[in-house]
């Protein structure tokens, strides 16, 4: 461990500016490394990287977004005034900023701060998600997703899931799209001809998603158990076994993955650590694994929201929602 510290704060996000995590608190707290830089007056939602100035955008209230410098020093990148907005996701490629709003999604291009798009999806946006590129934005809403093309502004390509979409991911070499449904259970479509596939099997429903080895598989949440599904041929996961990973007896909340390595977080606090092809866990923080004990499914206010690996995969970063946060070096 290299530092563990807690705050009288929701934790929101974490990830990494170099080999030094970036930490997110409801209540505006930011920390670098385990350094409080700032406090933003008006919270944070939601937190990513500014691959610009490679410190952090913040969402705070009344849809205002900031831009918080490595030195503490801040800008104010666009203000969505009148309208609630509670995501964001950056593009590194694109430099392009998406903003979940209550009922619609803007899009903003860092470089110049300006607005360049503005959707409405066919219902309020529950998630969205860039490709690799940056070229298409999908939003995950109450009747499905709907993909919009950024690139060459065609006609957006609707999805339709039964109970809506709750998380949704681009796979990195673009020949899939999945989506964690309102049943527990993912679904699917192979882009390059259109088929459809569902990923069953689920006790809970599936709410972090996390593409392992450049997309050779695809780790998600779903109870108490880490799920790893096979994307490594053109047929993807139709007509084959899931892998399952469980750790400690409690319920994954957060999933994240770099290189051969998978981290979960689960609602008690812990997180654990999964090498592929070993699968024998490493304790990284929280409550020692016992995988005896009976699942508390109320285990207070200290699940793990945020998972983050350093880009050399040496450090991992990792917060929880009753403010409690953390650095773990792994080799």
């Amino acid at each position: 461990m290299i530092f563990e510290s807690q705050v009288d704060s929701q934790g929101v996000n974490c990830f990494f500016s170099g080999e030094k995590p970036l930490f997110a608190f409801g209540d505006g707290q930011i920390f670098y490394d385990d350094k409080h830089l700032i406090t933003l007056e008006d919270g944070v939602y939601s937190a990513a990287l500014c691959p610009l100035s490679f410190g952090m955008i913040a969402l705070g209230d009344d849809g205002k977004i900031t831009r918080v410098r490595l030195n503490g020093k801040t800008e104010e990148i666009h203000h969505l005034k009148g309208d609630f907005a509670d995501s964001i996701k950056v593009n590194a490629n694109s430099k392009f900023l998406a903003v979940a709003q209550s009922r619609n999604v803007a899009v903003i291009n860092l470089i110049d701060n300006s607005l360049i798009f503005e959707f409405t999806p066919p219902m309020s946006p529950n998630y969205i998600a860039f490709d690799q590129k940056g070229d298409n934005l999908v939003v995950g809403h109450g009747k499905g997703m709907t993909i919009y093309d950024l690139k060459t502004g065609e006609d957006p390509l609707d999805f339709p899931v039964p109970g809506g979409v709750y998380a949704c991911e681009f796979s990195p070499n673009l020949q899939f799209i999945v989506a964690a449904s309102g049943e527990p259970a993912m679904v699917g479509w192979r882009l390059t001809d259109g088929v459809a596939f569902r990923m069953a099997g689920y006790p809970a429903k599936p709410t972090s998603l996390a593409w392992v080895e450049g997309g050779a598989g695809l780790v998600t949440s779903g109870g108490p158990v880490g799920v790893l599904w096979p994307f490594d041929t053109y047929e993807g996961p139709i007509n084959k076994p899931a892998k399952t990973f469980r750790t400690r007896s409690g319920l994954v909340t957060t999933v994240a993955s770099a290189k051969h390595m998978i981290a979960l977080g689960y609602n008690d606090g812990g997180v654990d650590l999964i090498e592929i092809g070993d699968e024998t866990p490493h304790y990284i923080a929280g409550p020692m694994q016992d995988n005896n004990q009976e699942i508390n499914l109320r285990a207070g206010d200290a699940r793990i929201v945020d998972l983050a690996f350093s880009q050399n995969a040496r450090l991992l970063a990792y917060i929880a929602e009753n403010g409690k946060f953390g650095l773990k070096k792994l080799f």
